[in-house]
């Protein structure tokens, strides 16, 4: 029979046995996790290969890309057109008011002639009448035609950048297009509300603009 000397002894074994099983165990269960973490690295590298891969010269979505900016530089020179062509009418607008101007400086130097000869009184103010309202129907005319205009080609330019930006935005991150056409949206308010701003301070600047000129007159 074992002295109570040997069974304390014996069981401080037992425990440091229990004790290095259990570190041992611990440093298993440790390098089973690091290797976990390296596979699980690896695999994420070979899926991110695999995606640039797509993207490459052999890569089933490139010719895809290519169609793509193929089409886009069709639509950029289709709008380059459409550019060099409403310069050519804005600039046709505004030759046109400046022959307005011209004729209304005219019918006002020959009135203020008229004056000045003691005409009657009664046709200079008819002639000066009809003029004030022939300038001031064609300038309205003319730059509400330039507004219009110039909104179609900002709106225009506006959807081909906004679609560019939600194209490349969608290769990057997945979740990015939804965000940014939330941005997108929020700013096309912003710019509702500033435009309806700005066309009534035109619309009040051209008030006052033609008021003056007929007190003016």
């Amino acid at each position: 029979m074992m002295s109570r000397t040997e069974v304390i002894i014996k069981t401080q074994e037992l425990v440091n046995r229990a004790k290095a099983g259990e570190d041992a165990l611990n440093d298993m269960l440790s390098r089973a996790n690091k290797i976990s973490e390296r596979i699980r690295c690896m695999r994420n590298y070979k899926k991110t290969l695999d995606d640039i891969s797509e993207f490459t010269v052999n890569g089933h979505k490139r010719k895809n890309i290519l169609d793509d900016l193929q089409r886009e530089n069709k639509k950029v020179m289709a709008l380059e057109n459409e550019v060099r062509q409403l310069r050519c009418i804005t600039d046709e607008c505004l030759g046109t008011i400046r022959d307005v101007v011209k004729s209304h400086n005219r019918i006002k130097k020959c009135i203020e002639t008229s004056l000045n000869n003691n005409e009657a009184d009664e046709i200079d103010n008819v002639l000066m009448e009809m003029s004030k309202r022939k300038l001031e129907s064609k300038l309205r005319k003319d730059a509400m035609f330039m507004n219009s205009i110039m909104n179609d080609l900002e709106k225009t330019r506006f959807e081909e950048e906004k679609k560019e930006l939600l194209d490349m935005a969608s290769l990057s991150n997945p979740a990015a297009p939804k965000i940014l056409k939330e941005a997108l949206r929020r700013i096309e308010m912003e710019d509702r509300e500033d435009l309806v701003h700005a066309k009534e301070e035109e619309d009040d600047l051209n008030e006052t603009v033609l008021n003056s000129t007929i007190v003016r007159s």
